[in-house]
């Protein structure tokens, strides 16, 4: 199969994700192929992990099919075309049909990038599925609520879905950037691995109220036991669980400036520009999330469209002056950073 590599990195990427594909079309050229590629094989993987009227059974072994397609430990167009019949009838999602229906087109498409690039996209694509098939094993349906045991676990699964993203992303542009960042700067992988945890962090602190609901808990249970909280209570009781938020707002801050540093040392500026805006729409959500009550809401915590833009027009004057938008992030950060010691006087 010759696949549609302009119809695959366009209409089906815009589809599947309009605000990143605003990200990747930015990028220069020489990246934006392979990073596409990997979202989408990425986005194909969520899509199959979060099927929800799939039978577990099936996600896992799916899962499992698609990893072994990647490494070359089973035969890929009839593995790919067993994954596609059993996903897409439970498939409500137009897009989402579209994107598993074009699934033999993107590994077509991966097949015809170079050796280097190849393999950068099935380490973190096993990485990922490594992460989601821990996720969905692990929040089995239960009468009772499941929690995370351990502050490790959660740094695995934060690592493993996200944090690998960073670290594969600063692998493609070093090939193919030159003066992408300083190579002689032993921080650079680590900033870039704390970028996507950070993301992640944010991600799962955001949700908390639907997976509480949904009988998941991310927060570690050792940490609750610490401050005598069960995970059955968090929704009741949602102030109790302050302490423990707080200490995950101040990593997810840490993580944030950590992944702040990493684009700041990037020389492009149109790929600075690509990274600003999910640090600025990470930060802005952390300024939501200070009130515990938002436990107890219904309805997701997110920000505004209108904020959206507003941000992504900020971040355009990254192209102009990185200090301009630096001068933002800080004052922004310093607000959350102030929010999150006023709630520790508190307790």
């Amino acid at each position: 199969m010759k696949p549609n590599v302009d119809y695959l990195s366009r209409e089906l990427l815009a589809q599947v994700s309009r605000s990143f594909y605003l990200t990747l079309r930015v990028l220069p050229s020489a990246i934006r192929e392979p990073l596409s590629l990997a979202y989408l094989l990425a986005r194909a993987t969520d899509t199959i992990a979060d099927t929800k009227s799939l039978p577990l059974s099936t996600r896992l072994a799916n899962l499992r099919l698609f990893r072994q397609v990647l490494t070359g430990n089973k035969p890929q167009q009839e593995t790919l075309i067993q994954i596609i019949n059993t996903t897409l009838p439970y498939q409500d999602n137009a897009a989402e049909q579209q994107l598993l229906a074009q699934l033999e087109a993107c590994f077509a498409w991966l097949a015809t990038l170079d050796c280097a690039d190849q393999q950068d996209i099935i380490q973190v694509l096993t990485t990922i599925t490594q992460g989601q098939l821990f996720d969905i094993d692990y929040f089995q349906p239960s009468d009772e609520l499941v929690s995370l045991q351990t502050v490790a676990e959660l740094d695995h699964y934060t690592y493993a879905v996200a944090g690998c993203v960073g670290e594969f992303w600063t692998k493609i542009c070093w090939r193919h950037i030159p003066r992408y960042i300083n190579n002689e700067n032993s921080q650079v992988q680590s900033q870039a691995l704390a970028f996507g945890k950070g993301l992640q962090l944010i991600n799962i602190l955001r949700d908390l109220p639907q997976d509480l609901q949904a009988g998941r808990c991310y927060l570690p249970l050792i940490q609750l036991q610490h401050y005598k909280v069960l995970p059955q209570q968090l929704l009741q009781q949602a102030t109790a669980v302050q302490p423990v938020l707080n200490f995950w707002f101040k990593q997810a801050l840490d993580y944030l400036h950590q992944g702040w540093a990493y684009v700041s040392a990037i020389h492009s500026r149109r790929i600075r520009y690509a990274l600003t805006l999910p640090i600025l729409i990470g930060l802005h959500t952390l300024a939501l999330l200070m009130d515990a009550t938002y436990i107890a809401q219904h309805s997701p915590v997110k920000i505004s469209r209108w904020q959206v833009r507003r941000l992504l027009m900020l971040a355009s004057l990254g192209l102009v002056s990185h200090k301009i938008v630096d001068g933002y992030y800080q004052r922004l950060r310093q607000r959350v950073i102030d929010s999150c010691t006023g709630l520790l006087a508190q307790e």
